[in-house]
């Protein structure tokens, strides 16, 4: 905070249209979020604790023109914080009409499999696959993401 960024990260099931804007504008509405400059709305699946996971899903997850706004506090001014809507889209919820990729992760199988090679590679020490931690973040069997709202 010493250069006085200040980032406030919410988790979030979708419930409903709109609901990330609606979300938004009660949270500056009812000062819940003072003082913040961005706000990051992410899927709840997502692990909070790990800043390369919600990077890597945000960046692949908005369309700036679609997925940044402003709240109004009155006509004609805004808050001054940037809410930013980094959920996985869908048809439902968001009117987004193609399908959402999943997020893919290899099976059980192959990571062990890649584990008991690693000694052998001569790779230096072994690195965790990074589908361990990608695992939670699988909402359906397929490359498409189809959730059971």
């Amino acid at each position: 905070m010493a250069e006085g960024i200040s980032l406030a990260i919410i988790a979030v099931k979708k419930s409903r249209k709109q609901h990330i804007r609606h979300l938004a504008a009660d949270l500056l509405k009812k000062a819940l979020l003072v003082n913040v400059k961005f706000v990051l709305f992410v899927d709840n699946l997502q692990d909070l604790d790990s800043l390369s996971q919600i990077v890597w899903l945000s960046a692949n997850n908005i369309d700036p023109l679609r997925d940044c706004f402003f709240i109004e506090a009155e006509t004609g001014i805004k808050y001054p914080t940037l809410c930013i809507d980094a959920t996985r889209k869908n048809r439902e919820f968001d009117d987004f009409q193609r399908d959402w990729p999943n997020v893919i992760v290899l099976d059980e199988k192959t990571i062990v499999s890649v584990d008991e090679k690693w000694p052998n590679l001569k790779l230096g020490p072994l690195v965790l696959s990074p589908s361990i931690g990608y695992k939670s973040l699988v909402v359906s069997i397929g490359a498409v993401s189809i959730e059971d709202f």
